[in-house]
């Protein structure tokens, strides 16, 4: 009598891939923003109260995306650095008064950002709920 052999395959170890989940939870951001009502057949898009439904600066986009990729805070500092880098990336133009702008438009942008340490800080973060 032969005796099979039998071999054990584990399950293959793949990595995580981090990119592909954050388009993941981009596009899933993207669907809450919006609630689809049907009316009388006819599907419409209708806006949340979702802080983010509303048209922003690209400016807070970026910043908002940085903020999130460091995991929700980080220093003004970083988020300029990182800002000045996207924009590097795309082709755009980096003027001196960066740095101005980006915090002219954490300011303005209360309902997204705010300081987790108090005025006296520098850190930022994203508003909770918002990230």
């Amino acid at each position: 009598m032969k005796r099979e052999r039998r071999s054990t395959v584990a399950a293959p170890n793949f990595p995580f891939d981090h990119e592909f989940a954050v388009t993941l939870a981009s596009i899933a951001r993207f669907c809450d923003r919006f609630a689809c009502v049907e009316n009388k057949g006819v599907s419409r898009m209708t806006q949340n109260t979702n802080p983010w439904a509303k048209q922003i600066d690209p400016l807070a986009q970026d910043i908002a995306a940085v903020l999130r990729r460091m995991g929700g805070s980080a220093h003004q500092r970083d988020v300029v650095q990182c800002v000045a880098a996207m924009k590097r990336q795309r082709g755009e133009s980096v003027g001196q008064d960066l740095a101005n702008k980006i915090v002219e438009a954490f300011e303005r942008y209360r309902d997204l950002f705010f300081k987790p340490f108090g005025e006296g800080s520098m850190r930022w973060a994203l508003q909770p709920g918002v990230a």
